[in-house]
């Protein structure tokens, strides 16, 4: 056998039995020619796009439900408001329980899109992360009670809930007895676990019986109370009687709320292990 030349080319694994053209080396085409020898394309990585975090879509919740109250809250304000009898008395609008639940869930998505943007390390973190979710579950209550409150007296008193013949925005009703609620049962799904700590049922209990009295001081100045049908009740056994209903009401919303965020608790959690 002969032994093979020094110069020979080195060929490939005896499976292929082809030779291996070493990078670089000269390729002579047809006529003598060289021909310029076929270089690997570049490899082109793209980084992998990042899925929306939990963070991320909180934020962007918060940010947007705080935007649009703000611009209910705003149209208070406006000219066209004035003509509410809610503008005109001692109280302004905040006398009716649905402006007091609505400014403080504004104020609340508000303090909850700047705890989400807020870092880790932040020494502010803490305390905002503790605030935004006592405030968060506390006017979780509030809000879907004024909802629920809302539509029972407007449905049994044939609309006589802040009196017949007001002009408003088609949008303001929607805005402020169902969209509120619905951004309450919302905040929960996207929001990080809200807790319902004992704290935030002090919070919210001290937010209702403020309620309460802040109502009667109006009352007092006004002559009447901001609701009609209130009026029309004996005092005080009427306005009692629609204290205690409110209140209980307001307790099992609070506790369905602390009962179902357990389950949206375990469910974020094991769509996170599954990631």
């Amino acid at each position: 056998m002969a032994a093979p030349e020094a110069n020979a080319t080195p060929t490939a694994a005896v499976t292929t039995g082809k030779p291996i053209k070493q990078l670089g080396s000269a390729d002579h085409g047809p006529k003598g020619h060289r021909s310029v020898p076929q270089l690997p394309k570049k490899l082109i990585i793209y980084p992998k796009r990042r899925a929306l975090s939990g963070a991320d879509l909180a934020f962007a919740f918060h940010a947007i439900a705080f935007l649009i109250f703000m611009k209910v809250w705003g149209w208070h304000i406006t000219p066209q408001a004035q003509n509410h009898p809610g503008s005109k008395g001692f109280g302004w609008f905040f006398r009716y329980l649905t402006f007091y639940s609505f400014t403080l869930q504004s104020a609340t998505l508000g303090l909850s899109a700047l705890n989400d943007v807020t870092r880790p390390e932040s020494p502010n973190k803490k305390w905002l992360a503790r605030w935004a979710d006592d405030l968060s579950c506390a006017v979780f209550a509030l809000a879907n009670a004024v909802t629920i409150m809302y539509f029972i007296v407007d449905r049994t008193t044939k609309g006589d809930v802040e009196g017949k013949g007001v002009v408003r925005p088609p949008w303001l009703g929607f805005a402020v007895h169902v969209l509120n609620g619905i951004v309450a049962w919302l905040d929960l799904a996207v929001a990080h676990p809200r807790t319902f700590s004992r704290r935030s049922s002090l919070i919210s209990l001290c937010l209702a019986s403020f309620y309460l009295v802040w109502i009667i001081v109006c009352s007092h100045f006004n002559g009447v109370f901001p609701y009609p049908f209130l009026n029309k009740m004996p005092w005080p056994q009427g306005f009692i009687a629609v204290a205690v209903a409110a209140n209980i009401l307001f307790f099992f919303l609070f506790r369905a709320g602390k009962t179902l965020s357990g389950p949206m608790l375990r469910w974020r959690d094991r769509k996170a292990k599954a990631e």
